[in-house]
């Protein structure tokens, strides 16, 4: 019933900070005593507890990951070299972008009123109520890789058929509706191909008789007396009444023919033909091509080990009572969060309303997509984090930190830049690899953007939906790595070989074995995940989440050295989400550290002289 006395009432010069811990070992009240000896250690000075428990042969509880004496603050020159690397890695492929970039053309929204009145000309009807957009390149084979755009509409919401995919696209989900009709232009506004289907209107409509072949010129930007009447070709098919052709090039050029046709004076089908090859191709085609050996590995690896694994490990993790059930709800809540929100951003608004997208998106398909990857992540993480935590305890001391709401400790700041600086590191060696590749002579595909980023451009709540789907995706794959790497830990028994042998299958798992320069992709990708094993090892789960983010971001949105470009929006955008990640690492990290030291502050030994009197 008495209050102990303080130990350095009996013994003279106790240091303070033991003082501290015995009276918190004699607190009254249980609850605010150490709760393991693990804790005193730590609390004592120069103790570690982490490092304890681990020779101790114990696993360390997540309470104590967190606390681990593990000191986070970075140097400010240090801190400042990574701000450098993560800025030029972005200048990096903002140098190669903008040349892609560079006269690119008519604005997405330009673009879009221009496909609406070609469409009203050519079929006669005014556009259905809902659309979609977007740019894309030719599929390939095609000789002309110029960008093109697309836009839809229908009488009917568009709902993509595809459980992954948050954005109805060019052929998902396919054509069904009468009164729907696709339309794709070049950049410069003029017509490429175009598909319609009959309205129920036009079965009752009389024929018109004015000249719909020179409206099909029009639109798509040819002089009628430039042209040359041809047949049309074999491959070409619509069902329609007439059929016409023109020939776009002169005899000195490369064929390129302009086929188009109608069906009661209403134009329901054109499609351009560059040296044989349909530019549009806006037909959804079958796929039939027989899985390869790397794309079964993809699967096994990816998917179906970490799924069966997860449930495994899990069921017996959580039946020990030790999983992480606050950090792995934590994971889980905010990856469904995150695809909905990617979700709630994808969808047309101003067509749809606020409220469809709200009831579409938590009572339809998008909850099911998110809920599965939130699910799945869940399971992952009770499955894997006690592993991580025995066999790699500091991979978690920042993640343990974050997910106890500590935003302000430097060794998250720390994490988080390294991440940043890393992510933009490596996004520049894809398209460095190609530009190194082309001047070094092999025959490969010049630099392009990515279908993503085409993707992005369109529309502005596009970027907020990438930037939301991609911090999602750098959960699910930074997750996903140390899955593999502790099933591979409990195949081959040590650290180092299954850190060996995550890096050789992610290699042969992601590497383009088709490339024709494989020597230098096989050898870069090695670089790439040999370096992020080693970091993510060092570092821990969020530089590698962080980093995947940075990595996704950069891919799917536009980096441009020209600000006078219609891009010059989304370049600042994507710039301000960069520039906020590092200055919020640089600022954490250095932890009130001052960038310059004052030279008054510095210890200098100096001997004083004595002046004798004179």
């Amino acid at each position: 019933d008495s209050a102990p006395r303080t130990p350095s009432s009996l013994v003279a010069g106790v240091d303070p900070v033991v003082e501290r811990v015995i009276l918190r070992c004699l607190e009254r009240d249980p609850s605010r005593r150490p709760q393991s000896a693990y804790a005193v250690f730590g609390a004592l000075p120069g103790g570690d507890p982490l490092a304890a428990a681990v020779a101790a042969g114990e696993t360390p509880s997540p309470e104590l990951v967190a606390n681990a004496g593990v000191e986070g603050s970075v140097r400010p020159l240090y801190a400042g070299l990574l701000v450098l690397i993560a800025v030029a890695g972005l200048l990096g492929v903002s140098a190669i972008q903008t040349p892609m970039f560079r006269g690119i053309g008519k604005p997405p929204d330009l673009l879009s009123v221009r496909a609406d009145e070609i469409v009203t000309r050519l079929t006669g009807e005014a556009p259905p109520k809902y659309t979609l957009d977007g740019m894309r390149y030719p599929p390939k084979p095609d000789t002309a890789r110029a960008v093109q755009f697309w836009k839809r509409w229908s009488p009917m919401p568009y709902v993509p058929s595809d459980l992954h995919v948050p954005r109805a696209g060019l052929q998902d989900p396919p054509q069904a509706y009468p009164g729907s009709a696709t339309s794709l232009l070049d950049l410069q506004g003029r017509l490429i191909a175009l598909d319609a289907l009959r309205p129920d209107s036009l079965a009752a409509a009389p024929p018109r008789t004015a000249d719909w072949g020179g409206a099909v010129l029009d639109a798509a930007g040819r002089d009628p007396d430039h042209v040359v009447g041809v047949t049309p070709p074999s491959t070409f098919f619509a069902r329609a009444d007439s059929v016409r052709a023109w020939r776009l090039s002169d005899s000195t050029a490369p064929e390129t023919t302009l086929v188009a046709a109608a069906l009661r004076g209403r134009v329901v089908r054109v499609e351009t033909y560059a040296q044989g090859q349909p530019l549009g191709r806006l037909a959804v085609a079958a796929h039939d091509r027989a899985p390869t050996a790397q794309v079964w590995v993809q699967v096994l690896l990816f998917a179906v080990v970490p799924l069966i694994g997860s449930i495994i490990l899990a069921r017996h993790n959580l039946r020990s009572r030790r999983g992480d059930l606050r950090g792995a709800m934590a994971m889980g809540i905010s990856t469904v969060v995150l695809y909905l929100l990617a979700h709630l951003f994808s969808g047309n608004l101003g067509e749809i309303g606020l409220l469809s997208v709200l009831i579409g998106g938590t009572g339809g398909m998008p909850l099911g997509h998110a809920l599965v990857h939130g699910v799945t992540m869940t399971l992952a993480y009770l499955a894997i984090e006690p592993y991580v935590r025995r066999l790699w305890p500091s991979v978690l001391v920042s993640w343990a930190r974050l997910v106890a709401g500590r935003l302000r400790d430097p060794i998250i700041g720390r994490d988080v830049l390294i991440g940043v600086a890393f992510g933009s590191a490596t996004a520049l060696i894809g398209p460095g690899m190609q530009v190194l590749e082309q001047r070094l002579g092999f025959p490969i595909d010049p630099p392009s953007l990515s279908s993503v980023l085409l993707e992005t451009m369109t529309h502005p709540p596009s970027l907020l939906a990438n930037v939301c789907a991609a911090l999602a995706v750098g959960i699910l794959r930074a997750t996903l790595f140390f899955t593999i790497l502790v099933i591979f830990r409990f195949v081959l028994r040590k650290n180092v070989l299954a850190a060996i042998a995550t890096i050789l299958c992610f290699i042969f798992a992601l590497s383009d074995l088709s490339s024709k320069a494989l020597a230098l992709d096989l050898l870069a990708t090695a670089v790439i995940f040999t370096a992020g094993t080693l970091m993510s090892l060092r570092f821990g789960y969020v530089a590698t989440l962080v980093s995947l983010f940075t990595g996704l971001l950069v891919e799917s949105q536009a980096f441009s050295l020209d600000f006078s470009s219609w891009v010059a929006p989304q370049t600042t955008f994507a710039w301000v989400i960069v520039l906020a990640l590092v200055g919020y690492g640089f600022l954490t990290a250095v932890a009130g550290h001052s960038l310059f030291r004052d030279p008054l502050s510095d210890p200098v030994a100096t001997a004083v002289r004595s002046r004798r009197a004179p």
